[in-house]
């Protein structure tokens, strides 16, 4: 049986409505991977982000499309690193830092979950 390694990676998806939107709705979804090798890892990747392409109508009738755009970023992940307070996955951007950090209301595990289709809370 081949050894299967555990990888990370980030799939990059983006909303529009209707015809012309001129503010997409970016999904930057983190996902693990378990495959033997890279190319298997990147193979797997690939197919989860095309398995995210949807289209629906939301409730003003406009139509909603989800197109996956592709990967930003594909790793192997340490194992050993997978306990409490380790390092899963990073990465780097310049400018003031203040500006990506949130309150503690506004973390997803805090907040109050809304329909992405309708920005109203479900």
């Amino acid at each position: 049986m081949v050894k299967q390694r555990l990888f990370v990676t980030v799939l990059v998806l983006q909303s529009t409505i209707g015809d012309l939107d001129d503010s997409p709705i970016v999904d930057h979804q983190v996902r693990i991977i378990r495959a033997p090798n890279a190319k298997s890892a990147y193979t797997r990747a690939i197919r989860l982000g095309e398995g995210e392409n949807s289209t629906s109508k939301n409730p003003d009738g406009q139509v909603v499309t989800w197109a996956f755009l592709g990967l930003p970023e594909l790793d192997r992940v340490d194992e050993s690193q997978l306990s409490d307070g380790g390092e899963l996955f990073s990465w780097r951007t310049r400018g003031p830092g203040r500006d990506f950090v949130r309150e503690r209301e506004q973390l997803a595990v805090f907040a109050p979950k809304t329909n992405e289709t309708t920005g109203r809370p479900t």
